[in-house]
């Protein structure tokens, strides 16, 4: 006689057992507290003691560690001495929580709550939780393995101006990338930002973009950059929507489209981007410049400078 329950599915305790396997190896501890719960009480479940020891000790492990982790977040929101915040964000980690591991590595990569800068400590902890799937994590550990600082800027803009003086052309750009790793290093950074873009994690997005439109750890290709760029776009990532616009302005994966461009850099400069807003004032001083007779003045300047370009 065939068995349904409230919700008129089948009752199947081994495909339930197979789901709540799936959800548990993704640390749903929920799934994991069910599975165990099957496993010890039959119904047609395998009653393997070792199984069932294994996910009832894994929920207990990791709803120790969150309740360690929520006991650290207590004690930062009120204010408790930083040596007690810090000892109590260390234990949640050492006991296995991502978000704690996370953290820390923040911490030790700026120098915060009163701990010294250490790139080991943090790529330590950046990758315990990348390890575990903690999104962050993994955009954190590929952004450090790329030797980018905590407040580091790794992009500069440059403003080409044509040696003889400014016309009614509008001025070209150029963007360097600045990274400072090993091959090895660069290859797991690429690694691990495709992992946390699969995430939809717009920073790896942007980061992987970047990546692919220089060459760095990958093919160098302007159309698959341009790509990478407007996912991240999609999910408002403000310095995305500003390489989006250089992409159409310079006409670099895609073919040049100054309105199209000029669009994504005002929307960019609204989200908050710092590189978008210097975009648009140089586009706007240069027009200007030329509008008042500049377009015939040679730019005094020793034959030796070094140009960015």
């Amino acid at each position: 006689m065939e068995n349904y329950n409230e919700l008129g599915v089948e009752v199947d305790m081994m495909e339930a057992e197979i789901w709540f396997a799936n959800a548990a190896e993704y640390s749903n501890l929920n799934a994991q507290l069910s599975l165990a719960q099957n496993c010890f009480g039959g119904g047609g479940v395998s009653q393997g003691l070792k199984k069932t020891i294994c996910w009832f000790g894994n929920t207990q492990k990791k709803s120790a560690a969150l309740a360690q982790l929520n006991a650290a977040k207590n004690l930062e929101t009120s204010y408790a001495p930083i040596d007690e915040i810090v000892a109590a964000y260390h234990k949640a980690a050492e006991m296995g929580n991502p978000e704690a591991q996370c953290t820390l590595g923040h911490w030790y990569k700026g120098g915060n709550y009163g701990t010294d800068i250490d790139f080991n400590k943090s790529e330590r902890w950046f990758r315990a939780a990348a390890k575990q799937g903690y999104t962050e994590a993994q955009y954190m550990l590929a952004v450090s393995l790329l030797g980018i600082g905590m407040y580091e800027e790794p992009f500069e803009l440059f403003l080409r101006v044509p040696i003889n003086g400014f016309d009614k052309k509008p001025p070209s750009f150029w963007f360097s990338f600045n990274y400072d790793c090993s091959q090895n290093q660069l290859k797991e950074a690429v690694y691990w930002l495709e992992v946390a873009a699969a995430q939809n994690y717009s920073d790896a997005f942007f980061m992987m973009g970047a990546c692919v439109f220089w060459g760095v750890g990958v093919q160098k290709s302007a159309k698959k950059a341009l790509a990478c760029f407007k996912k991240a776009a999609a999910l408002n990532h403000a310095d995305a929507v500003c390489m989006v616009g250089f992409c159409y302005y310079e006409g670099f994966g895609v073919d040049c489209d100054i309105q199209t461009a000029l669009e994504h850099l005002e929307k960019a400069q609204q989200l908050g981007s710092r590189m978008a807003n210097t975009m648009l004032l140089c586009i706007l001083e240069y027009q200007r410049l030329a509008d008042e007779g500049f377009g015939n003045v040679e730019p005094k300047r020793d034959d030796d400078d070094d140009l960015p370009f």
